[in-house]
């Protein structure tokens, strides 16, 4: 099961929150695309898996203004959406447009008419907030710390019946596994279907080891019986420079990152080698547990991560492998 998870928000121990100036900036993002389809075998009458490999293709491409991130375009929309018979775009899917204020990350606008507004107390990240094109607030993320460094946020979206799937599969993308998430809006939509408006609640923690994460937990309740625990162990890092250290993205960015190794909304100073996870599921007293691992390898230009491997492998043994490529300005 690959269960890698998104980069959203980052954090520094010592300066400022919202200000994202590494000294390699990232131009390009490529991935290659692995899709698996059920195809018909003539020979045997069995349909048969088959996958097919789309190498590096264009993911993301990063704009800067001197030393200010300006504007992330998203490229092809069968990345993210997972069609299992793709067609792979050339063209633009998705844009997110950076503002700041006093040097600061202020607000991100995404297509649509929809944004996010960031808020500081002092030098601190304080709140991230979500708006939809009718300036309704749909997600909230409030931020708590120990001394500087990030230790809870509690993220809370709110929807309306008839709300996009697609559109509430980003918001949990967010913070949460890719299968984690379908799971949530499953149950969400039985449990949730006589309301007209109603939320979820969701309680991350964090532990450190200097400027790096030592471990991370992603608690969900839905307020009937049924909750799910997800605990991140981080087992080791390399020594060099993570690029995404100190960024702020928006619900769409974080959906887009599904293909880049990861934490969960806060990221590390350096590149984790190795991540184990325990997913923890209680539906009325049945308990379900999964355990798996990720382990990460790196090529290298400048300290700055140029290529990534990550190989996924389940407590069967089962594994997957992804691949994503890096190019700076």
């Amino acid at each position: 099961m690959v269960l890698l998870l998104t980069f959203v928000v980052s954090f520094h121990s010592c300066n400022k929150e919202g200000v994202f100036n590494p000294k390699q900036k990232i131009s390009k993002v490529y991935v290659d695309l692995i899709m698996h389809d059920f195809v018909y075998d003539p020979e045997t009458g069995d349909y048969v898996i088959k996958e097919k490999v789309y190498p590096k293709l264009l993911a993301q491409e990063w704009l800067w203004d001197k030393n200010k991130l300006s504007k992330i375009d998203f490229w092809g929309a069968d990345f993210y959406w997972g069609d299992p018979d793709p067609i792979i775009e050339s063209a633009i899917y998705y844009t997110d447009r950076y503002f700041y204020k006093n040097n600061r990350l202020d607000r991100i606008e995404q297509d649509g008419g929809y944004y996010t507004q960031i808020t500081y107390d002092g030098s601190k990240l304080k709140q991230i907030e979500s708006f939809d094109n009718r300036h309704k607030s749909y997600l909230t993320m409030d931020f708590y710390y120990d001394d500087n460094k990030i230790t809870k946020i509690i993220v809370v979206e709110t929807w309306e019946s008839g709300w996009d799937k697609k559109a509430e599969q980003k918001i949990l993308s967010t913070f949460l596994p890719k299968e984690l998430v379908s799971k949530i809006v499953k149950k969400s939509e039985k449990k949730n279907n006589t309301k007209k408006i109603y939320s979820n609640t969701y309680y991350v923690n964090y532990t450190y080891i200097n400027d790096n994460l030592k471990t991370c937990s992603v608690d969900w309740k839905d307020g009937d019986d049924y909750q799910i625990q997800i605990n991140a162990d981080y087992v080791s890092y390399d020594t060099k420079k993570n690029p995404f250290y100190k960024k702020i993205g928006s619900v769409d960015e974080g959906f887009m990152f599904e293909f880049i190794y990861g934490a969960m909304l806060v990221t590390s100073k350096n590149n984790p080698l190795e991540i184990d996870y325990k997913w923890i599921e209680n539906d009325e007293g049945d308990i379900y547990e999964e355990t798996y691992s990720v382990k990460f390898s790196y090529t290298y230009n400048k300290d700055f991560p140029t290529e990534i491997k990550a190989k996924i492998t389940d407590e069967d043994d089962e594994t997957e492998s992804s691949t994503t490529y890096y190019e700076y300005k």
